[in-house]
């Protein structure tokens, strides 16, 4: 759940059909500079490390930012872009948000059968009578491995979960949690920790081998036990994305059909499930598959920052069709949708930052509704969430290559926007998949 825009209760959420911390570095003296009319510069910083392959989650936690993906080695270049160094991080790494150094936090995923290793999603949870953080992952894995002394590294059976110290090189926590089949979607509130993908069971030391369709909760507070009584039943797709509400309710974004629960069955790609594990009505169903969901207090989308929540979805093709169904949404947390930007291809993350949700993808046109049409937005562009999500004009930040899948992940906060994917540079800058945006008045 995204940061309160100022300091009151009303909640937005962004959903994707289809960034978090100080400036960690000087911006980039080579890339032509621009600024968008809410303070996110066009130009990236030099950020010197970046990725072999594609990033695709973002965590901040502290002074640390956290990425995942599927890379196999961090990369150091210089600010022409020449490589100079090049580390083993093996899916998962962490930079210094201040000075923008890779750090020795350095757990790997194991690939091996039908698993390729991808890291989905990433959040924090700090367990009670500790100090120090959990970082906590998920994916397309069943094994991990992790290291004391950065050199020597020891294997452990996690499938599709796994949770590691945010300190030092990133110990492998106890907190076991197993699920049947890949966990795409991850999100904590409070002491419970949510899970989607599509998996059909979950497995715990004290719950083997339960029943769940797609979506889980747990009690981390008693060791990540299942919550048995919050058991939604998903089916014809999986769950792509979820997110958190104040109130504790659960937003669910994917490629399912139906959504059941309570005495209530919702229609495909989007619902609502609340903390007791009732199904909410949802009366406007998304065009598109949901792949991204992310939420925000309220005063983002202009509802009332005491009651309300928004929830802005991004789209990608429905199963077995096509465009036009991509683009990216903003619902009211009654399932209302509030409005629609289409795009001509997949949005795969979203986030909140400066007043703008940005919206990223592997498009290159999104349709504007301020007279301006289909415009180029090279796979990221801003939109107003308070005048129908209209285009911002003044925020190009020109990723490339157009024809790679663009951006994967979105991470905003109140000085930077990090984004991570398969583009190699940003404003002529070279951003091997991952790139910092500086935030400011």
């Amino acid at each position: 759940m995204t940061f309160p825009r100022r300091a009151r209760f009303r909640v937005c959420l962004i959903a994707i059909l289809g960034i978090a911390a100080a400036a960690i570095a000087t911006p980039a003296a080579a890339a032509s500079s621009c600024t968008s009319s809410t303070g996110i510069s066009c130009s990236p910083s030099h950020v010197a490390w970046g990725f072999d392959d594609r990033v695709r989650a973002i965590l901040q936690v502290g002074n640390v930012v956290y990425v995942g993906g599927r890379f196999h080695d961090a990369i150091r270049s210089d600010a022409s872009g020449t490589v100079v160094e090049t580390v083993r991080r093996d899916h998962l790494a962490a930079i210094d948000a201040t000075t923008g150094d890779l750090l020795p936090w350095a757990p790997r995923i194991d690939e091996g059968g039908q698993e390729d290793g991808d890291v989905y999603a990433m959040a924090t949870y700090t367990p009670i009578g500790r100090k120090v953080p959990l970082v906590m992952v998920a994916g397309d894995f069943a094994d991990v491995a992790s290291t004391t002394n950065g050199s020597t590294y020891t294997q452990a059976r996690r499938e599709h979960f796994a949770a590691f110290r945010s300190k030092n090189f990133g110990a492998l926590d106890d907190l076991t949690i197993d699920t049947g089949h890949r966990a795409r979607a991850i999100a904590v509130h409070a002491n419970r920790l949510y899970l989607g993908g599509s998996f059909s069971w979950v497995d715990t030391p004290t719950d083997p081998k339960t029943d769940r369709s797609r979506v889980a909760a747990f009690n981390l507070k008693k060791g990540g036990t299942i919550i048995r009584t919050w058991s939604p039943d998903v089916e014809g797709g999986s769950v792509y994305d979820l997110d958190t509400l104040p109130d504790g309710a659960v937003v669910l974004g994917g490629t399912f059909a139906s959504l059941s629960g309570g005495g209530t069955t919702t229609g495909e790609f989007l619902g609502e499930v609340s903390q007791p594990g009732d199904v909410q009505p949802w009366p406007d169903a998304p065009v598109g598959k949901v792949i991204d969901v992310k939420a925000a207090t309220g005063d983002w989308c202009g509802l009332d920052p005491d009651t309300d929540a928004c929830i802005l979805t991004g789209q990608g093709d429905a199963p077995g069709a096509h465009a036009p169904n991509n683009g990216a949404a903003l619902f009211d947390e009654r399932g209302h949708q509030l409005w629609y930007r289409g795009a001509n291809g997949d949005v795969q993350a979203v986030g909140w930052v400066a007043d703008r949700a940005i919206i990223g993808g592997h498009f290159g046109e999104v349709d504007d509704t301020g007279g301006l049409g289909s415009v180029d937005a090279k796979k990221v562009a801003a939109l107003d969430p308070l005048d129908h999500g209209r285009y911002d004009p003044s925020w190009k930040p020109n990723i490339v290559p157009a024809a790679g899948l663009g951006v994967w992940g979105v991470l905003g906060t109140a000085d930077a926007l990090y984004l991570g994917g398969d583009f190699t540079q940003a404003k002529g800058e070279p951003t091997r998949r991952f790139a910092q945006f500086p935030v400011g008045p």
